[in-house]
């Protein structure tokens, strides 16, 4: 799921909700052995200097049990909240992703 920062610059949180297909090769299969379908909600807000992300994820998947190590189904349920900047970082602390671009690829966020 890619965005470009600039759609979203008028200060309002913007609400997205879509499906998202991962295919085989886009997680390791040692862990999830599929991903039957995932569903996000995503809150965008641009704070000038600051970009916020918030996303919540439901998914169900296919794991290997770990002790018959048949599949079983499972339900995932994330919720993340992630600041973007273009502005340099001077120490990085794990709160802010630096970005050089306006356009933002969200899917490595969401799996």
């Amino acid at each position: 799921m890619v965005i470009n920062r600039l759609h979203y610059n008028d200060g309002k949180t913007h609400h997205i909700s879509s499906d998202i297909a991962f295919e085989i090769g886009e997680y390791p299969t040692s862990i999830i052995r599929r991903i039957k379908d995932c569903h996000v909600e995503i809150d965008l807000t641009d704070y000038d200097t600051i970009f916020r992300v918030v996303i919540n994820v439901k998914s169900n998947v296919v794991v290997g049990c770990a002790y018959t190590l048949e599949d079983v189904d499972y339900v995932v349920k994330t919720n993340d909240e992630i600041d973007f900047t273009d502005e340099e970082i001077d120490e990085d602390d794990g709160t802010l992703v630096q970005i050089d671009s306006t356009i933002i690829d969200l899917k490595p966020f969401i799996y």
